[in-house]
């Protein structure tokens, strides 16, 4: 997790500055480029220890997809090591994060969100509006909208083909309760998503809530 340099982009190849370059709004852009800089960073802890040639690890992080923000390239991965390393990136006012893992992994940073019915009629099925008016509270009603559209957004980023822009009726979840299987939301928890089971992390900095998906499957680690 990285805090925004308003004043500066940060370091980066060239051929990804002219790329970020076609990105016209200047804190957008910014954005981006500090979501870059926290995988970098975070994958340059993970590997530095273990790669023999410091310098060799540079060219890979160089490579990390250099089209993700312009070309609707929502999973980045990086190659070059024994398995394949999924690469997620958020960012959210003046927040950038990154997570990877050897499964397939996603991430959304939420701020606020509209809270009215219409907001939710565009963007969640029936059962997701009801799972939600069912919360008994304002404040817990206004929680679940956020959580639901984090946890889209962190699921789009670690399934979608470039090709396919984000809708929110088209991801149409089923939230399971871990302990005793129900749809009640608990902070830790599970759904299902295209035939395949996630585990939800959710952590909470400041007023955000930081969403994290990762694909159930035997062996994966995810790094924040």
């Amino acid at each position: 997790m990285l805090r925004l340099n308003t004043d500066r982009m940060p370091p980066m190849p060239q051929q990804e500055r002219a790329c970020l370059a076609r990105i016209q709004h200047q804190f957008r852009r910014l954005q981006a480029a500090w979501a870059r800089a926290a995988a970098r960073l975070l994958l340059d802890g993970r590997y530095s220890q273990t790669c023999t040639n410091a310098k060799a690890l540079s060219p890979l992080l160089d490579d990390m997809s250099l089209s993700y923000w312009i070309d609707r390239t929502p999973k980045p991965v990086l190659r070059g090591h024994d398995t394949e390393q999924f690469v997620s990136l958020s960012h959210q006012d003046e927040l950038a994060m990154a997570v990877h893992g050897n499964a397939p992994v996603g991430c959304d940073i939420v701020g606020d969100v509209p809270v009215d019915s219409s907001f939710m009629k565009a963007n969640f099925s029936i059962k997701e509006q009801e799972w939600v008016n069912d919360s008994g509270s304002p404040v817990s009603r206004r929680y679940r909208i956020r959580y639901l559209w984090g946890l889209k957004e962190a699921l789009f980023k670690a399934t979608s083909l470039t090709t396919e822009v984000f809708n929110p009726q088209k991801i149409d979840l089923f939230i399971t309760n871990q302990r005793n299987n129900s749809s009640c939301f608990l902070d830790e928890c599970c759904c299902r998503y295209r035939d395949r089971l996630w585990d939800v992390s959710v952590r909470h900095l400041n007023s955000f809530l930081i969403i994290i998906v990762t694909e159930n499957i035997h062996d994966s680690a995810t790094h924040i």
